[in-house]
């Protein structure tokens, strides 16, 4: 059970996909995600829509961490610290394995989860049930597309020669571009240093 999971003491038990078992925050703030397993990552919001288990699958996407991104290193400037310190630890642990895709998938899947609720809700005369959830994944959808959109096809090439991004990051921010021209520049500024 998720319950735990907007917990942040040091004992705060979380759901390990793919296992029934309890796993613990090894200190206080810190990402409780971070040894999930890739398929553990990549599985968990799927397994939980497809339980039904929506309230699980908003607690998951709105899981903070009090700790620092340490995508690229210490020094690095991984996307987590562009946005903020104190990150969202499923995007986070996402984007550290360099799958920001994956999480982008994991929100628009929660998305439509909010917008049947709220529908749900509206068909029986009540008010829209996860109206904020809705604005609230429409913000980051957008949010991490400005990032990919602002960000320089140059930048995203010397983020992966200084070893702070991975090349499949540098390729998903790319194609997270949404104006064809510029995407294509992108992935052609990534692909110059792969020759």
């Amino acid at each position: 059970m998720l319950s735990g999971i907007g917990h942040r003491h040091a004992d705060a038990p979380i759901l390990k996909a793919g296992r029934a078992n309890e796993v613990r925050m090894s200190s206080a703030g810190a990402n409780p995600f971070a040894e999930f397993t890739e398929y553990e990552l990549k599985y968990l919001v799927t397994h939980l829509a497809s339980a039904e288990n929506t309230r699980h699958v908003h607690e998951l996407l709105a899981r903070d961490s009090d700790a620092p991104s340490h995508s690229g290193g210490e020094e690095g400037i991984g996307t987590a610290k562009l946005l903020r310190l104190h990150a969202n630890a499923w995007f986070t642990a996402r984007e550290e394995r360099g799958d920001t895709e994956g999480y982008l998938d994991d929100v628009a899947r929660a998305w439509r989860l909010a917008e049947q609720e709220s529908y749900s809700s509206i068909e029986v005369g009540r008010p829209a049930a996860r109206l904020a959830l809705e604005v609230r994944y429409a913000l980051v959808t957008a949010s991490l597309g400005s990032l990919a959109r602002g960000t320089p096809p140059t930048l995203l090439r010397a983020l992966v020669d200084a070893g702070t991004w991975t090349l499949p990051q540098a390729l998903q921010y790319a194609r997270q571009i949404p104006l064809a021209p510029l995407r294509a520049e992108a992935l052609a500024w990534i692909h110059r240093g792969t020759v």
